[in-house]
Protein backbone atom coordinates (compact mmCIF):
# COMPACT_ATOMS: atom_id res chain seq x y z
CA UNK A 1 0.00 0.00 0.00
CA UNK A 2 1.28 3.59 -0.56
CA UNK A 3 2.33 5.80 2.42
CA UNK A 4 0.10 8.38 0.70
CA UNK A 5 -3.18 6.67 0.95
CA UNK A 6 -4.45 7.16 4.69
CA UNK A 7 -6.99 5.61 5.95
CA UNK A 8 -10.81 6.75 7.89
CA UNK A 9 -10.74 6.04 11.51
CA UNK A 10 -13.43 3.67 12.40
CA UNK A 11 -15.18 4.74 15.04
CA UNK A 12 -15.82 2.34 17.84
CA UNK A 13 -12.74 -0.03 16.73
CA UNK A 14 -12.28 -1.99 19.55
CA UNK A 15 -15.69 -2.88 20.32
CA UNK A 16 -16.59 -4.23 16.51
CA UNK A 17 -13.22 -5.73 16.44
CA UNK A 18 -14.39 -7.85 19.39
CA UNK A 19 -17.14 -9.80 17.51
CA UNK A 20 -14.68 -11.22 15.45
CA UNK A 21 -12.55 -12.17 18.04
CA UNK A 22 -13.16 -15.88 16.43
CA UNK A 23 -11.05 -15.59 13.85
CA UNK A 24 -8.92 -13.55 15.30
CA UNK A 25 -5.11 -15.09 16.08
CA UNK A 26 -3.34 -13.44 18.96
CA UNK A 27 0.59 -13.15 18.82
CA UNK A 28 0.46 -15.35 22.48
CA UNK A 29 -1.39 -17.99 21.02
CA UNK A 30 1.28 -18.72 17.73
CA UNK A 31 3.00 -21.83 17.85
CA UNK A 32 5.29 -22.02 15.34
CA UNK A 33 4.67 -25.46 12.81
CA UNK A 34 0.89 -25.56 14.15
CA UNK A 35 -1.22 -22.98 12.58
CA UNK A 36 -3.22 -25.20 11.14
CA UNK A 37 -4.25 -27.88 13.81
CA UNK A 38 -4.48 -24.32 16.32
CA UNK A 39 -6.71 -22.07 14.16
CA UNK A 40 -8.19 -24.16 11.50
CA UNK A 41 -8.80 -28.09 13.32
CA UNK A 42 -12.34 -28.13 11.61
CA UNK A 43 -10.32 -27.94 8.13
CA UNK A 44 -8.65 -31.28 9.23
CA UNK A 45 -10.14 -33.90 7.19
CA UNK A 46 -9.27 -37.52 9.01
CA UNK A 47 -8.71 -40.17 6.42
CA UNK A 48 -9.18 -43.71 6.50
CA UNK A 49 -5.40 -44.82 7.41
CA UNK A 50 -3.96 -41.18 7.77
CA UNK A 51 -5.02 -37.20 8.39
CA UNK A 52 -5.44 -35.17 5.56
CA UNK A 53 -4.17 -31.42 6.44
CA UNK A 54 -4.98 -28.90 4.18
CA UNK A 55 -2.38 -26.02 2.51
CA UNK A 56 -2.11 -22.97 4.58
CA UNK A 57 -1.30 -19.69 2.37
CA UNK A 58 -0.39 -15.93 4.47
CA UNK A 59 -1.10 -12.66 3.04
CA UNK A 60 1.29 -10.10 4.36
CA UNK A 61 -0.33 -6.81 3.94
CA UNK A 62 -4.50 -7.87 2.96
CA UNK A 63 -5.68 -4.21 2.61
CA UNK A 64 -9.72 -4.81 2.72
CA UNK A 65 -9.53 -8.19 1.89
CA UNK A 66 -10.78 -8.48 -1.42
CA UNK A 67 -7.34 -10.84 -2.49
CA UNK A 68 -7.92 -13.32 0.35
CA UNK A 69 -11.28 -13.62 0.05
CA UNK A 70 -11.53 -13.94 -3.09
CA UNK A 71 -8.64 -16.95 -2.98
CA UNK A 72 -10.58 -18.53 0.19
CA UNK A 73 -13.64 -18.93 -1.71
CA UNK A 74 -11.62 -19.98 -4.68
CA UNK A 75 -10.08 -22.71 -2.48
CA UNK A 76 -12.47 -23.89 -0.02
CA UNK A 77 -10.44 -26.96 1.52
CA UNK A 78 -7.32 -25.18 1.92
CA UNK A 79 -6.48 -21.99 4.90
CA UNK A 80 -5.72 -18.56 4.74
CA UNK A 81 -3.95 -15.92 6.98
CA UNK A 82 -4.08 -12.64 6.41
CA UNK A 83 -2.08 -10.09 7.87
CA UNK A 84 -2.91 -6.50 8.38
CA UNK A 85 -0.91 -3.69 10.53
CA UNK A 86 -3.99 -1.31 10.25
CA UNK A 87 -7.04 -2.36 12.16
CA UNK A 88 -9.23 0.20 10.81
CA UNK A 89 -8.37 -1.84 7.35
CA UNK A 90 -8.57 -5.40 8.95
CA UNK A 91 -11.73 -5.23 10.01
CA UNK A 92 -12.84 -4.24 6.82
CA UNK A 93 -11.91 -7.34 5.41
CA UNK A 94 -12.61 -9.23 8.42
CA UNK A 95 -16.11 -7.94 7.51
CA UNK A 96 -15.84 -8.79 3.87
CA UNK A 97 -14.70 -12.21 5.11
CA UNK A 98 -17.82 -12.36 7.29
CA UNK A 99 -20.51 -11.27 4.41
CA UNK A 100 -19.50 -13.86 2.27
CA UNK A 101 -19.83 -16.47 4.81
CA UNK A 102 -16.22 -17.75 4.91
CA UNK A 103 -14.75 -20.28 7.52
CA UNK A 104 -11.55 -20.83 5.95
CA UNK A 105 -9.49 -17.47 7.03
CA UNK A 106 -8.32 -16.30 9.91
CA UNK A 107 -6.49 -12.67 10.52
CA UNK A 108 -3.73 -11.42 12.49
CA UNK A 109 -3.20 -7.43 13.32
CA UNK A 110 0.31 -6.40 13.65
CA UNK A 111 3.16 -6.53 11.25
CA UNK A 112 5.75 -9.94 10.78
CA UNK A 113 9.25 -8.50 11.72
CA UNK A 114 10.56 -11.98 12.80
CA UNK A 115 8.76 -14.69 10.56
CA UNK A 116 10.58 -17.17 11.93
CA UNK A 117 8.75 -16.54 15.41
CA UNK A 118 5.54 -17.11 13.50
CA UNK A 119 5.65 -20.35 11.39
CA UNK A 120 7.89 -23.21 11.30
CA UNK A 121 10.68 -24.38 8.31
CA UNK A 122 8.65 -25.98 5.82
CA UNK A 123 4.78 -24.57 6.98
CA UNK A 124 3.51 -22.31 4.49
CA UNK A 125 2.37 -23.46 0.96
CA UNK A 126 2.59 -19.79 -0.39
CA UNK A 127 3.33 -16.21 0.57
CA UNK A 128 1.88 -13.38 -1.26
CA UNK A 129 3.14 -9.47 -1.01
CA UNK A 130 0.34 -7.64 -2.90
CA UNK A 131 1.50 -3.72 -2.95
CA UNK A 132 4.00 -3.76 -0.46
CA UNK A 133 4.63 -0.05 0.68
CA UNK A 134 7.63 0.65 -1.73
CA UNK A 135 9.99 2.56 1.10
CA UNK A 136 11.31 4.82 -1.79
CA UNK A 137 14.16 5.83 0.65
CA UNK A 138 17.43 4.53 0.22
CA UNK A 139 18.21 4.40 3.19
CA UNK A 140 14.79 2.45 3.70
CA UNK A 141 15.51 -0.65 1.83
CA UNK A 142 15.53 -2.96 4.64
CA UNK A 143 11.94 -2.36 5.93
CA UNK A 144 10.94 -3.18 1.75
CA UNK A 145 9.13 -7.04 2.32
CA UNK A 146 11.51 -7.55 -0.80
CA UNK A 147 14.32 -6.93 0.75
CA UNK A 148 16.71 -9.79 0.14
CA UNK A 149 17.17 -10.92 4.15
CA UNK A 150 13.18 -10.99 4.64
CA UNK A 151 12.96 -12.87 1.62
CA UNK A 152 15.33 -15.67 2.63
CA UNK A 153 13.44 -15.56 5.98
CA UNK A 154 10.18 -15.96 3.85
CA UNK A 155 11.54 -19.14 1.70
CA UNK A 156 12.80 -21.16 4.91
CA UNK A 157 8.87 -21.11 5.98
CA UNK A 158 8.19 -22.85 2.64
CA UNK A 159 7.42 -26.51 1.58
CA UNK A 160 9.28 -27.84 -1.19
CA UNK A 161 6.67 -26.70 -3.65
CA UNK A 162 6.07 -23.44 -1.70
CA UNK A 163 6.47 -20.40 -3.36
CA UNK A 164 6.17 -16.20 -3.00
CA UNK A 165 4.67 -14.17 -4.90
CA UNK A 166 4.65 -10.47 -5.45
CA UNK A 167 2.65 -7.70 -7.25
CA UNK A 168 3.37 -4.15 -7.39
CA UNK A 169 2.52 -1.45 -10.08
CA UNK A 170 5.71 0.44 -8.62
CA UNK A 171 8.76 -0.34 -11.45
CA UNK A 172 11.03 0.66 -9.54
CA UNK A 173 10.04 -1.48 -6.60
CA UNK A 174 9.85 -4.34 -8.70
CA UNK A 175 13.35 -3.95 -10.61
CA UNK A 176 14.78 -3.31 -6.85
CA UNK A 177 13.17 -6.83 -5.92
CA UNK A 178 14.32 -8.35 -9.02
CA UNK A 179 17.99 -7.72 -7.50
CA UNK A 180 17.19 -8.73 -4.30
CA UNK A 181 15.45 -12.17 -5.41
CA UNK A 182 19.00 -12.79 -6.90
CA UNK A 183 20.83 -12.04 -3.88
CA UNK A 184 18.63 -13.62 -1.87
CA UNK A 185 19.60 -16.91 -4.32
CA UNK A 186 15.91 -17.18 -5.28
CA UNK A 187 14.52 -19.19 -8.04
CA UNK A 188 12.42 -17.23 -10.57
CA UNK A 189 9.30 -19.54 -11.92
CA UNK A 190 7.30 -16.64 -13.24
CA UNK A 191 7.98 -12.84 -13.99
CA UNK A 192 5.71 -10.32 -16.03
CA UNK A 193 5.84 -6.54 -16.38
CA UNK A 194 2.72 -6.67 -17.73
CA UNK A 195 0.51 -8.85 -15.84
CA UNK A 196 -3.29 -8.07 -17.30
CA UNK A 197 -1.97 -8.44 -20.86
CA UNK A 198 0.29 -11.62 -20.08
CA UNK A 199 -0.72 -15.28 -20.69
CA UNK A 200 -0.99 -15.58 -16.59
CA UNK A 201 -4.10 -12.81 -16.70
CA UNK A 202 -6.54 -15.46 -16.59
CA UNK A 203 -5.78 -16.77 -13.52
CA UNK A 204 -5.13 -13.87 -11.59
CA UNK A 205 -6.92 -12.43 -8.40
CA UNK A 206 -7.16 -8.69 -8.04
CA UNK A 207 -6.60 -6.70 -5.09
CA UNK A 208 -8.81 -3.63 -4.59
CA UNK A 209 -5.30 -1.47 -5.49
CA UNK A 210 -4.85 -3.23 -8.20
CA UNK A 211 -7.92 -3.06 -9.99
CA UNK A 212 -8.10 0.74 -9.52
CA UNK A 213 -4.78 1.56 -10.71
CA UNK A 214 -4.88 -1.07 -13.76
CA UNK A 215 -7.75 0.77 -14.81
CA UNK A 216 -5.79 3.75 -15.04
CA UNK A 217 -4.12 2.09 -17.63
CA UNK A 218 -0.63 1.02 -15.05
CA UNK A 219 0.73 -1.56 -15.65
CA UNK A 220 0.87 -4.39 -13.05
CA UNK A 221 4.58 -6.15 -12.26
CA UNK A 222 4.38 -9.54 -10.80
CA UNK A 223 7.20 -12.36 -9.61
CA UNK A 224 6.91 -15.94 -8.53
CA UNK A 225 9.82 -17.38 -6.85
CA UNK A 226 10.77 -20.18 -4.14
Amino acid sequence: MRNSMRQRKTKNLERKLKSYEHVIIREDTVRPGHWIEDFFPEMINPGLNEICHPKLYVEIGCGKGRFITSMGSRMPEDCFVAVEGQKSVAHKAMKLAEDEALSNIRFFLGYVDRPDEMWGPGEIDGIFLNFSDPWPKKRHAKRRLTYHKRLTAYSRLLTPDGFIQFKTDNDGLFESALEEIEIAGLEILTVTRDLHNSEYAHNNVMTEYEEKFSNLGEKINMVVMR
